[in-house]
């Protein structure tokens, strides 16, 4: 409820929860086979939980890991997914943690024809129940999501649960050439506390504005605790707050894979623009040649980057806000960190 009071204060709509079901017993890689996908644990009331977010105007996002064990989830699914529609739940966020599912009794790589054909029913039946799905541990994008548009996302590559060491800058500087021409991926940015030595990310603080730009998803998580929002980094929440989900225009700036990237977005049905960009392990200036705003029309661009003095490793807390006018033709220099990024909105003036 706490959460849920978070959300409605930040203007968050939904909140996400997990493992509020029964059945996570000892290690839970290995005993998936005991979820229970409509039992709660002793200290959760999903009624009581879900007409709170209801009172409140927060939506209540599910969640489903199945840890691959398709068998059980399978027995389970349509009566899961019953459940959450009768208690007003319209999202769900679906895993399948493994390296291997258990279908029909058998061992089988997600991948496979079984992995393919189990994917498909979950979605098929979730659009019965007017359900929307954000698959974590999926099979690779196929552009289905144009003839069943409750697959909300998918993640499909490492996120943002791999930055605590597994993954250098780089990474984010590949996926717009790689996984996301496949369709979009839940990254779970939004993450301002990157210093925390506990599990220390390869980012810069205003990186994570930038990746609501670059790593394209028409659902997006606010992934930090609300503290940090509340009252550590209110300036920088006011971009994740404002930033749209659906574009009317992409159009990429600079890029160079593995380097970095850089693109504008148009908001649908509107006139705003967004720009992100993001850099490896090294800094760099970019030319951004402002082509794209419409004529004639003044632009504020509010910009939140990287301070010279900014490092993914060294010093992931220096940022600068800025505004400057901008129109159609101006040329913009623009400076990001190792392991940096930036973010820019342009609101006709």
């Amino acid at each position: 409820m706490q959460y849920i009071d978070a959300c409605k204060n930040l203007g968050i709509p939904a909140l996400l929860i997990e493992g509020w079901n029964d059945g996570w017993e000892g290690d839970w890689l290995e005993n998936g086979e005991h979820n229970k996908f409509m039992e709660s644990t002793p200290d959760f009331d999903m009624k009581i939980v879900s007409d709170y977010g209801r009172a409140n105007g927060v939506e209540i996002i599910g969640h489903h890991e199945t840890v691959g064990f398709i068998d059980n989830y399978e027995k389970q699914m349509e009566e899961a997914y019953k459940f959450y529609k009768d208690h007003g739940v319209r999202y769900i966020k679906s895993g399948y943690a493994g390296s291997k599912m258990t279908i029909n009794g058998r061992r089988e790589f997600h991948h496979s024809q079984l992995g393919v054909l189990h994917y498909q029913k979950a979605l098929e039946l979730a659009a019965k129940y007017g359900i929307m799905l954000d698959v974590h541990e999926p099979i690779k994008g196929t552009g289905i999501e144009r003839t069943w548009p409750n697959l909300m996302t998918r993640e499909g590559a490492r996120g943002q649960e791999y930055e605590g060491g597994a993954l250098s800058p780089s990474h984010a500087c590949y996926l717009p050439y790689t996984r996301l021409l496949a369709g979009g991926m839940d990254y779970t940015p939004g993450i301002l506390d990157v210093s925390n030595f506990s599990k220390r990310m390869a980012t810069t603080i205003t990186r994570q504005l930038a990746y609501y730009v670059t790593i394209y998803s028409s659902m997006q998580m606010a992934a930090d605790r609300p503290q940090i929002y509340e009252t550590s980094y209110p300036d920088l929440f006011e971009f994740i707050r404002d930033v749209p989900l659906r574009w009317e225009r992409s159009i990429p700036l600079v890029g160079e894979i593995g380097k970095c990237f850089v693109v504008a977005r148009q908001e649908w049905d509107g006139s705003n623009w967004y720009v992100g960009g993001v850099t490896n392990e090294e800094g760099r200036k970019v030319e951004l040649y402002i082509d794209f705003l419409e004529p004639g029309v003044n632009y504020i661009a509010k910009i939140y980057r990287d301070s010279e003095d900014a490092h993914y490793r060294d010093h992931q807390l220096g940022y600068v806000i800025e505004e400057k006018l901008i129109r159609n033709g101006d040329h913009i220099e623009m400076y990001m960190a190792p392991g940096g990024g930036f973010a820019m909105k342009l609101k006709k003036q």
